[in-house]
Parts: C-alpha cells; sequence; structure tokens
C-alpha cells in the first residue's frame, strides 16, 4: 500500500484539470438555444464551449495561466 504522500500532487504542474475537484465542467443553459459545457473554478465561470472536451481545455488552459 502506498503511502498518502507518494501519490501525485493534483496541484502540480504536470496535472489535468479533471483531477483537481475546484473544477467543474457541466453542461448549462447560457444563453445559447442548447446547453453549452461550461468550465468553472470554485464556482467562478472560466468559459463555455460546444463539447466537454473543449470546455475541459479551457480549464486546462486558464489553470496554465493561473498557477
Amino acid at each position: 500500500m502506498k503511502a498518502q504522500h507518494d501519490r501525485p500532487d493534483a496541484r502540480g504542474p504536470a496535472a489535468d484539470a479533471r483531477r483537481d475537484r475546484r473544477f467543474s465542467v457541466r453542461p448549462e443553459y447560457c444563453g445559447y438555444r442548447a446547453r453549452r459545457y461550461v468550465a468553472r473554478f470554485c464556482g467562478e465561470w472560466i468559459g463555455e464551449a460546444r463539447t466537454r472536451s473543449e470546455a475541459r481545455a479551457l480549464a486546462r488552459s486558464w489553470r496554465e495561466h493561473r498557477f
């Protein structure tokens, strides 16, 4: 069994935004006829996209510039 400190840190530079629970990507109605995938950090709007993968890319890009 690995010690807790041996696990990769979700806040490290190589971490993916999907692993950091402060980020969310969920479908929402946000002014478009159909739902869009909205990326958020701690509930704050990052951006919206037509697909989940595009919204995750927004979150990753935002994370790289923020940290």
